[in-house]
């Protein structure tokens, strides 16, 4: 695969315009990167959340297919998952929290960046939220 970069030719306001939008483009990510650490520390902090998590993650039926396991089993599973899903809605840690958070920031720079570019940002976010809630993820990076 081959890369061309063609110079654009700006002038001067242009390029003034540009660059502040992706200043706050970054501006924006790092925000929800900070407001999204904060609230996983306190929800890694949380001793039900802890427990639960533990819990499910050493149980028999931790990888396994429903089919494979017995009604106690997918019972204590449904409510794990039930006790973990209702701790992220409370911490705000759900797309729908983040989404509702960068509507707010992006009031304040609607001249340069769109509620769209905001929501993309809030989902590139998230996505790094669920690699370390729920993969291999061991934090979320800002932007430089």
């Amino acid at each position: 695969m081959y890369t061309i970069r063609l110079p654009l030719d700006l002038s001067e306001s242009e390029e003034r315009f540009l660059s502040k939008c992706f200043y706050f483009g970054n501006k924006i990510h790092n925000t929800l990167v900070r407001e999204a650490k904060e609230r996983m520390d306190l929800l890694f902090k949380d001793q039900e959340y802890i427990a639960a998590r533990k819990e499910y993650h050493d149980s028999d039926f931790s990888g396994k297919k429903k089919d494979e396991l017995s009604k106690e089993q997918l019972k204590r599973k449904k409510q794990l998952t039930d006790l973990m899903q209702g701790k992220l809605e409370e911490y705000g840690l759900l797309s729908k929290h983040l989404d509702k958070y960068v509507s707010v920031i992006q009031k304040h720079c609607k001249n340069y960046i769109s509620s769209h570019q905001a929501q993309a940002e809030a989902k590139a976010v998230y996505a790094g939220v669920k690699k370390v809630l729920y993969g291999d993820g061991k934090q979320i990076h800002f932007k430089r």
